[in-house]
């Protein structure tokens, strides 16, 4: 089905190509804070967005004052060095996490839980950039967050 915008493919690759890591719009992580995740490839105009909350897929849409597209990062009390990030729309009941398929590359808000896939890590790449790798304990450090179209 196609929706009134474009719609793009998420997808976890395990090679690195810097100009599809993850940008976070701001560089802090304010507990009570939310923010746009935007990325190089698509740019500031482009950020992740839940396009169906039933289901918990993922997208990325242009930016809109939308609750889909304000993710927290929420310290994960299970593992203090690592993050679950949600959404604005769904709250606390739902984390960003991975399919496990076998294939483990399909990104999707799932109704949180005490998984591997939902504890997030945030590796800033540089001081000057602003960019930061995210990656969670399920696939491992080679595989990182990744948007392509």
């Amino acid at each position: 089905m196609t929706t009134p915008h474009a719609t793009f493919s998420l997808r976890f690759f395990s090679f690195l190509i810097l100009l599809l890591f993850i940008l976070v719009t701001n560089v802090t992580c304010d507990p009570d804070g939310y923010f746009h995740l935007t990325n190089a490839f698509n740019g500031p105009g482009f950020a992740l967005d839940v396009s169906d909350p039933s289901s918990g897929e993922l997208e990325i849409s242009p930016i809109a004052n939308s609750d889909g597209q304000y993710w927290q990062f929420v310290q994960a009390p299970e593992d203090p060095v690592r993050f679950r990030l949600q959404t604005k729309l769904l709250g606390g009941g739902h984390s960003l996490d991975v399919v496990n398929d076998g294939v483990n590359n399909i990104p999707v808000l799932s109704p949180t839980a005490f998984v591997t896939g939902q504890f997030w890590t945030i590796q800033k790449l540089d001081e000057r950039s602003g960019l930061f790798k995210l990656y969670n304990n399920f696939t491992g450090s080679d595989k990182f967050l990744s948007v392509f179209r």
